[in-house]
């Protein structure tokens, strides 16, 4: 599983996060302005729970792109700041509650981050557990 996260302004950078072996995933943060395009950053994210198929499934920089909402497949949404993604995650919301999925359909944790901005930065996420997170 790859997901790729462009911000979304100028498209200057871009957010990378791969599975790799031994179920690790992989972070990598590019800046696609410069001529050599390896990563600026790398970083192994948290574990996802044993025998999961752990994925990021969405992810968006805040609207002055200092932040990194990652939302994740086991109903966490993590959160980065995009000048320093090798200290790892800022913060952790987790949907808490059981799943509001239909029966006999499978979870797919946090499906949706989206920042919002009012005289305050926040982040809504949604998810299959039915409830959304502010």
């Amino acid at each position: 599983m790859v997901y790729i996260c462009v911000d979304n302004s100028a498209g200057e950078n871009l957010a990378l996060f791969t599975r790799g072996p031994g179920g690790s995933h992989i972070m990598r943060m590019y800046d696609v302005r410069r001529q050599n395009q390896t990563a600026i950053w790398t970083t192994e994210l948290e574990p996802f729970p044993p025998l999961s198929n752990g994925e990021v499934n969405r992810a968006r920089f805040s609207p002055d792109m200092i932040y990194l909402a990652a939302a994740r497949s086991d109903n966490i949404t993590h959160i980065y700041d995009s000048r320093m993604i090798g200290r790892g995650v800022l913060h952790a919301f987790e949907h808490a509650g059981p799943s509001r999925s239909f029966p006999g359909c499978e979870s797919f944790g946090v499906m949706e981050v989206q920042w919002v901005e009012t005289p305050w930065l926040g982040l809504v996420s949604g998810g299959t557990d039915g409830e959304s997170q502010e």
